[in-house]
C-alpha cells in the first residue's frame, strides 16, 4: 500500500502541472557533492549520487521504488485512514452542513479536488477495506479478446487510476446537465419590485440516472457536482471497490422495466460482442420519453476496425443513432469527429436522445 500511495501522490502532482521530484527524509539530497573525499588524489572514493524516491512520472512505465521498513508503512497506513476521515467529514459533513450542497459540488467542480477525492476513496475502499470485486459470468457477449485474450474486467483493471477526473464521460455529462426537461434554471425574486436573478448553481435534478460501466466513483462524482442527487445515481460495473457501484452486466441490467429517467453508456459499447443486446436492455429499464446517453472513441480506424468485427461500423454519432433505430425520438446533442483533425489523435463521438417505446 505504501508504493501505491507514493504513486498516487506523484501522479496527482503530475495531473496539476508540477515537475516535482519527492524524496524521503532520510535521502533529501540528491545530487553528489564534490568533497576532498572525491578528489583521486587524495585516495578517497567519489559518492555515489543518492536515489530519489520518486523517478518522473510515465505512465507507460513501471518505476523502482525503494523498500520502505514495515514501521514506516504502518504508520503512514494510520495517518492516512485519519486524513482520508477527517477530509471525509469536511467535506461531506460539516461543509454541506454550514455551506449547503451547494458547497460540495462546487468543490466537485475543480478537476484537481475531484481527483484526488476519488484516489482517497479508492485507497480507502481497495488497499483498507479488500473491496474491490469482479462480476463472474459466463456471459459470452462480454469482450474476451481486448489486447489479444483479455477479458473486459482484466483488461480495464491496471488501467482504473488512469481516468479518476472521468474526463471521457464530462463529454456526456456537461451536455446532460443543460438539458432543462430534467434540470431547469432557478430564479431568485428581489422583493416587491418584481424583478429577479436567474441561477444555476443550486438548481439540483431529481432524475434517476443508471451509469453503466463507471469503472471508478469519477463519473458518479462528477454527477455530483453538474447538480444530479447523489440518492437518485448507481453505477453498474463488471468491477467495483466503491458502494456506489453495483456489480453486474449490461446484457443483463438487473433492474425493473422503466426504473431510470437517464441511462448513460459511456465508452462501453465496444466491450460487447452483441451491441443490440445492450439497446435492449438500456431502452428496457429507461422509462418511455427518458433519456439515453452515449459515447465512443472515435478515431480514424474505428470505422474499420468495428465493421470487421460487428458487421456494421460503429464509430460515430450516425452509427450510434442507426444503431438505436425508431427507440429514438428527439436528439438533444450530437457530437463527431471535427472536419479539422490529425491522424493520430483519437477523438469522442456522443449523443444523447430521448426514447420512444
Amino acid at each position: 500500500m505504501f508504493n501505491l500511495l507514493k504513486h498516487i501522490i506523484k501522479v496527482g502532482l503530475y495531473q496539476i502541472g508540477l515537475d516535482v521530484k519527492l524524496r524521503s527524509s532520510a535521502n533529501q539530497d540528491t545530487t553528489a557533492e564534490v568533497t576532498s573525499s572525491s578528489n583521486p588524489s587524495s585516495g578517497g572514493n567519489p559518492p555515489q549520487p543518492k536515489k530519489s524516491l520518486f523517478q518522473p512520472y510515465n505512465p507507460s512505465k513501471e518505476r523502482e521504488i525503494d523498500s520502505v521498513d514495515e514501521e514506516e508503512k504502518i504508520k503512514l497506513s494510520h495517518l492516512f485512514d485519519y486524513y482520508y476521515k477527517t477530509f471525509s467529514d469536511l467535506i461531506l459533513t460539516k461543509g454541506t452542513y454550514f455551506f449547503g450542497q451547494n458547497f460540495f459540488r462546487q468543490l466537485l467542480m475543480v478537476d484537481t479536488i475531484r481527483y484526488f477525492f476519488v484516489l482517497a476513496r479508492y485507497i480507502y475502499f481497495v488497499e483498507f477495506l479488500n473491496n474491490l470485486k469482479i462480476y463472474q459470468t459466463d456471459n459470452e457477449n462480454i469482450r474476451q479478446d481486448i489486447d489479444g485474450n483479455q477479458g473486459t474486467a482484466e483488461y480495464n483493471i491496471p488501467g482504473i487510476l488512469n481516468d479518476l477526473g472521468a474526463a471521457r464521460s464530462l463529454r456526456l455529462i456537461k451536455p446532460l446537465s443543460v438539458i432543462e426537461s430534467y434540470r431547469t434554471l432557478g430564479f431568485a425574486t428581489r422583493g416587491k419590485g418584481g424583478g429577479g436573478m436567474l441561477y444555476d448553481l443550486n438548481c439540483p435534478c431529481d432524475a434517476k440516472l443508471l451509469a453503466i460501466g463507471p469503472r471508478t466513483e469519477g463519473e458518479i462524482l462528477c454527477l455530483i457536482a453538474h447538480g444530479f442527487r447523489p440518492d437518485n445515481i448507481r453505477g453498474l460495473d463488471l468491477i467495483s471497490y466503491s458502494p456506489w457501484i453495483d456489480l453486474g452486466d449490461m446484457h443483463a441490467i438487473p433492474h425493473e422495466e422503466s426504473t431510470w429517467d437517464i441511462v448513460l453508456l459511456s465508452m462501453v459499447l465496444t466491450y460487447s460482442e452483441d451491441p443490440p443486446n445492450v439497446v435492449e436492455e438500456a431502452v428496457r429499464v429507461v422509462k418511455n420519453g427518458g433519456l439515453i446517453g452515449v459515447s465512443l472513441d472515435n478515431d480514424p480506424k474505428s470505422k474499420a476496425r468495428t465493421s470487421e468485427k460487428y458487421g456494421y461500423p460503429l464509430a460515430c454519432a450516425a452509427d450510434i443513432l442507426k444503431l438505436f433505430g425508431n427507440w429514438v425520438d428527439r436528439i438533444y446533442f450530437s457530437n463527431d469527429l471535427p472536419e479539422m483533425r490529425r491522424n493520430d489523435e483519437i477523438y469522442t463521438a456522443s449523443v444523447i436522445f430521448s426514447v420512444r417505446k
